[in-house]
């Protein structure tokens, strides 16, 4: 017998949603169904997926095809279906409990319905509901102006069923209307428009029944895609009223002409203000910028000058003689009544640098080592083998983390050949290296390990004077973004007897809170001070700034708790204009790690190169 209702999933590389997204559908009551999931040519682990879902519920049939695009996996699916009612699940959303059973007794009651969208709940990466969001906003306005106006003219406006998740339809409706057309951006739309167009009596939507969950995760296609997006819904409207009020095909022509002149004219205003005014205007202030960091590299000179005047008097035998004869009184003082009744130390005052030394690591760690994580962000793939030699370097046992913004599954098979209990996840390009790290904070709890070394794979591909400012501020010799990449981990691990000098060093001085290379610590406040004061606040740290450029160091995995304890996520951090280096959230954060490292009288230890 079959079924009542036949669900497609269309998949294409959602492996982290895609147990869900199943779940969903094979956990509908009241409804005989059948699930019909079609591949699409995933590289990650998507298909190893199905094949087991598949083994586990013989309501699944499975279907692998090369990739062709949603609007062909969704095509297959839906004409492979035997049900009554055709229904379609993105591999990245979910759908309520009770969708299909109420959905399939709507569309049979009175006179019967072709086509029907409900209302949604908008979710986070994470599958948390999100309450409040700017796309909401503009969604709500959308349902406003449905019930203002009717369905057709708001169906004209937007596209209010939002996604293909959405559609509920009669198997007879879509024989009538064909495929979906190879739109990459439009084509729910497109296909809603003429589902009314067949017979705007027999379509509905119900926002009032709130029955899908749409995940907003940075990567869906509705975030994205102009100017092609605006292309194709000129098309689809064009059709429209071609098609439905019958505007003649010149008139048509006529508008398209018309909008060609607009931009045209458009892209020459463009043009003559780059050439004008822009030009100099950026011209100016990287002038301004070099300027600053020119002050700023002067700085960091009489600083390391006055460093090493203060070590030579340290050295020097009338300090050490000091130190010997005052011994005692200031035993006496560490012991005041204050102290001895458990006073605590007040916090350092804001704006107060995180302590810094250098230091002289101790002979490698003999015995068990300590639990370490690590956690390695490839933006750029190719720097693996790379990235995995120095990691190898570390004694066994450790736990490694890997994110990446690119498709996870070539990556993982690479990562795991090394490292088979490697964890490795796609994360959306939001806060450089910075936001996945605490994407993998949240996820793992890295604050329970004893230790935690945070590495990247760096190139620096930032506008033309980022590396002559990095030169300036840390030394000619380095060349490119590779090599400066190679001199900041070299220090942390570029030799197995370098890490097990490392975790000796954290072991006999519990006063390290983190180290990193001494050539590469800083003291450059944020380009946004009001954003990383109020970061500061959120952390409840104070807002002093020493840290290491880079992002790339060593630090007590409890020294990441207040992150946790803040609710900082993935999602607090937006996508950078390309080329932008200062002023991001995840540049306010790269400088509170000697903040949070250095709580408690803690410092920042300072890895002199290695040698090798």
């Amino acid at each position: 017998m079959p079924p009542l209702v036949s669900v497609v999933i269309p998949s294409y590389n959602h492996a982290r949603y895609l147990p869900e997204a199943i779940a969903s559908v094979l956990s509908q009551r009241d409804v005989a169904l059948e699930l019909i999931i079609i591949d699409d040519g995933s590289r990650d682990e998507s298909w190893a997926l199905i094949e087991q879902a598949a083994r586990q519920d013989s309501r699944i049939r499975a279907h692998r095809q090369e990739n062709q695009g949603a609007h062909a996996a969704i095509s297959r699916g839906l004409s492979l279906g035997e049900g009554r009612f055709l229904t379609i699940l993105n591999s990245d959303d979910r759908y309520s409990p009770g969708r299909l059973a109420t959905l399939a007794a709507l569309a049979d009651a009175g006179g019967g319905l072709d086509f029907i969208a409900t209302g949604l709940t908008l979710i986070d990466e994470a599958g948390a509901r999100i309450p409040d969001h700017p796309w909401l906003d503009e969604y709500r306005r959308m349902v406003a102006g449905a019930h203002r106006t009717g369905l057709w003219p708001a169906l004209l406006e937007r596209n209010f069923t939002v996604s293909t998740s959405n559609f509920f339809l009669r198997r007879s409706l879509w024989q009538a209307l064909g495929p979906l057309r190879p739109l990459r951006y439009n084509m729910d739309w497109d296909f809603a428009l003429r589902a009314w167009e067949h017979d705007p009596a027999r379509f509905a939507w119900r926002d009032d029944l709130v029955l899908w969950e749409y995940r907003l995760h940075g990567h869906n296609t509705i975030l994205g895609g102009l100017p092609t997006s605006a292309i194709e819904a000129n098309h689809l409207l064009y059709g429209v009223m071609r098609r439905h009020y019958g505007v003649p095909g010149t008139a048509l022509a006529g508008l398209r002409r018309h909008h060609r002149l607009i931009r045209h004219q458009q892209v020459a205003r463009i043009a003559h203000a780059r050439d004008t005014e822009w030009d100099a205007r950026l011209q100016a202030a990287l002038d301004q910028v070099r300027e600053a960091h020119a002050g700023w590299a002067r700085t960091r000179d009489a600083h390391e000058a006055a460093l090493a005047q203060l070590a030579a008097l340290q050295a020097s035998r009338s300090y050490r003689l000091g130190r010997a004869l005052t011994a005692p009184a200031r035993w006496l003082r560490q012991r005041r009544p204050a102290r001895a009744a458990g006073i605590p130390t007040p916090p350092p005052a804001a704006g107060a640098l995180p302590a810094y030394r250098e230091i002289a690591l101790p002979a490698p760690l003999q015995g068990p080592v300590p639990r370490v994580a690590v956690h390695l962000h490839l933006h750029y793939p190719d720097l693996a083998d790379e990235l995995m030699r120095e990691i190898l370097h570390l004694p066994q046992p450790f736990d490694l983390f890997v994110t990446t913004t690119r498709p996870a599954g070539e990556l993982r098979a690479r990562i795991q050949a090394d490292c088979p209990d490697a964890r490795v996840w796609e994360t959306p390009n939001q806060g450089k290296d910075i936001g996945p790290f605490v994407d993998a904070l949240v996820r793992y709890r890295l604050d329970r390990y004893d230790l935690v070394l945070k590495l990247h794979g760096k190139k620096s591909r930032n506008q033309p004077g980022y590396l002559q400012v990095i030169r300036q501020l840390f030394g000619p010799d380095i060349q490119d973004g590779d090599d400066w990449r190679r001199k900041l981990i070299r220090p942390l691990a570029g030799s197995r007897d370098r890490v097990l000098r490392i975790y000796r060093a954290f072991a006999e001085d519990p006063g390290i809170g983190a180290a990193g290379a001494a050539r590469f610590i800083c003291t450059a406040p944020d380009a946004d001070a009001a954003a990383y004061n109020a970061l500061c606040r959120r952390l409840g740290i104070p807002d002093g700034v020493r840290f290491f450029a880079g992002t790339m160091f060593w630090i007590r995995g409890s020294a990441l708790t207040p992150m946790l304890d803040a609710g900082m996520t993935q999602a607090d951090f937006g996508v950078a204009p390309q080329g932008q280096v200062e002023g991001s959230l995840e540049h306010a954060c790269e400088r509170v790690f000697g903040p949070l490292a250095t709580a408690g009288g803690r410092y920042l230890a300072g890895l002199a190169d290695l040698n090798i």
